[in-house]
């Protein structure tokens, strides 16, 4: 199984709970982990993806195998968006639900310190993440959603509500980053895994 981590908004391939992921997966026989890094511009961010998922379905069709993701936050949102249009199931780390509610505040000089990137947020970007959210059928069965109460970004409340009907677990305490994230892994690759 190819095994994906989407990061968050101003992260990174190299984020803590990709590390961890990949450790995790180190000496595991049938895991292949990518974690690939994409723009923080919401349709570049698409474009990026929609390749990235095209060609990575296309080899593991040929291979006979599957793909199962884990998106952190705006990776979150990302993993919810291509579920369906590439067929896999996702894990759902404290994720961003329509995130132009969030990004309203947010417009305006950025920094990406795992890749060295400022850029401007662009009001019109909102329009972007506008149309990617209504492309969302969402099918339940597809994602396993982990939220933790503290986070102190998200209100963990929006994503309980928008995934029923879903695997979901909600944990006391905890924050955006989602406090000891290796504890869940096993239980979200069987999930992946079934």
């Amino acid at each position: 199984m190819h095994i994906i981590y989407l990061h968050g908004f101003l992260s990174g391939s190299q984020a803590l709970k990709a590390t961890q992921l990949k450790n995790f997966l180190v000496g595991r026989e049938g895991f292949t982990f990518w974690a690939p890094d994409f723009p923080d511009t919401p349709a570049e961010a698409e474009t990026a993806l929609n390749e990235f998922f095209t060609e990575l379905k296309a080899q593991a069709d040929k291979q006979g195998e599957r793909l199962g993701v884990f998106g952190s936050s705006m990776g979150g949102f990302f993993a919810t968006l291509f579920a369906r249009r590439f067929d896999f199931k996702a894990v759902l780390i404290n994720p961003c639900v329509h995130p132009q509610d969030y990004f309203k505040a947010l417009t305006g000089e950025q920094y990406n310190p795992y890749n060295d990137h400022h850029f401007e947020l662009k009001p019109q970007m909102l329009d972007d993440l506008k149309r990617m959210d209504s492309e969302i059928a969402l099918e339940p069965w597809r994602y396993a959603v982990f939220l933790q109460q503290g986070d102190e970004v998200l209100d963990y409340k929006r994503a309980q509500s928008f995934y029923q009907g879903a695997q979901i677990e909600v944990q006391k305490g905890g924050c955006h980053a989602f406090d000891n994230f290796p504890g869940i892994i096993e239980r979200a690759l069987a999930f992946l895994a079934a």
